[in-house]
């Protein structure tokens, strides 16, 4: 069974030396793809003191990407300038999804942004050195999202204010790839009737579907789709792993290398999440091919356990998995709806 849902409510571093079609990162010259990073004095609230400018002040092509919502950050996002001499400029957003091509020659360009199957494009000119008004890039992606809703995480609310559509699956419904097909990002939301994660005909569709390029989301008790599919990435804590006891916890976030990671999206190093039921799962270990972006010292029914991933994510053949032990709903924390954000947001790019 399918139902559609319907649309839901929707500084820069001073120059100081002349760039000409080539841009480097900090060391007295602004990063174009990171305008607020932080590690670069006087850029959006890292370094020497008084009121940096704005990064729309300066002459070029300056703007912001977002959801579909318009106002919602995407950090890490490709954004490409054309045509121009040799081809096109191109830059990537930063944490708060800022982008800007300096020094652009007067003349009609277009203006692409993409992560993952996330895109938008639009015209612009340029009359001397500057576009009129300020850039937003809102990325979209029609018929992308599916969701097995579940009793517990709400992350369809999320997405409706991130400003797309999304179709819903029940858990029988993914035993028809015609079904699943159709889309680009797949949540399976905690406590959806998983026991159908032991139907092979699903775990085999849900493996297609991310080895050609799928991306899916699975949160918490709906953990059984990922230990059935892909049995060695997660090692889940015993045969009944669900030993969580209700509780908040300050993880440590632990993607902070690269550009974009977690840490920078969220400004800090550490991200307060809220377990609002207790049988919440517990990660054991993972493979090593799989990546922790968060880690802490959850309080269980055997004590408490130290240095536990809480969220992860392991690409498989085109695609990736992203495996969650805090869902997303009215009671969740900033900092855990900021995180899911980003999660979205690296739908192609980890």
């Amino acid at each position: 069974m399918r139902a559609k849902t319907v649309w839901y409510g929707v500084g820069a571093c001073v120059f100081l030396s002349l760039l000409i079609f080539h841009f480097s990162a900090c060391e007295g010259v602004p990063d174009p793809g990171n305008i607020s990073n932080p590690s670069c004095g006087g850029c959006g609230g890292g370094g020497g003191g008084g009121t940096a400018p704005s990064p729309f002040d300066f002459p070029g092509v300056a703007g912001t990407v977002t959801f579909a919502d318009d106002r919602t950050p995407v950090s890490g996002a490709h954004v490409i300038l054309s045509p121009y001499p040799g081809g096109s400029l191109s830059v990537m957003s930063g944490d708060a999804g800022l982008f800007r091509f300096d020094f652009v020659r007067d003349g009609k360009y277009t203006v692409a942004a993409e992560k993952g199957h996330l895109s938008a494009e639009v015209g612009i000119s340029v009359v001397n050195g500057k576009t009129t008004g300020v850039l937003t890039m809102a990325l979209d992606a029609p018929g992308a999202f599916a969701v097995v809703a579940g009793d517990h995480d709400q992350v369809g609310v999320l997405i409706f204010n991130l400003g797309y559509e999304y179709t819903i699956l029940s858990d029988e419904a993914l035993a028809d790839y015609e079904n699943i097909r159709p889309h680009k990002l797949l949540f399976l939301c905690s406590e959806s009737i998983s026991t159908w994660a032991n139907n092979r005909k699903i775990q085999d569709n849900l493996k297609k579907f991310v080895s050609e390029g799928g991306h899916l989301f699975v949160s918490d008790r709906d953990y059984l789709y990922v230990k059935k599919c892909w049995p060695n990435a997660i090692t889940f804590r015993g045969p009944t792993p669900m030993i969580g006891v209700g509780q908040t916890l300050t993880a440590e976030v632990t993607d902070k290398a690269g550009r974009p990671n977690l840490a920078g999206y969220l400004g800090k190093e550490t991200a307060d999440l809220n377990f609002d039921r207790a049988g919440w799962v517990i990660i054991d270990k993972v493979d090593p091919g799989t990546t922790v972006l968060l880690r802490g010292n959850p309080e269980t029914t055997a004590g408490r356990l130290s240095n536990k991933p809480l969220l992860v994510y392991f690409r498989r053949g085109e695609g990736i998995v992203v495996y969650s032990s805090f869902v997303c709903n009215n009671a969740t924390p900033e900092d855990a709806r900021r995180t899911w954000e980003y999660v979205i947001s690296l739908n192609g790019e980890v």
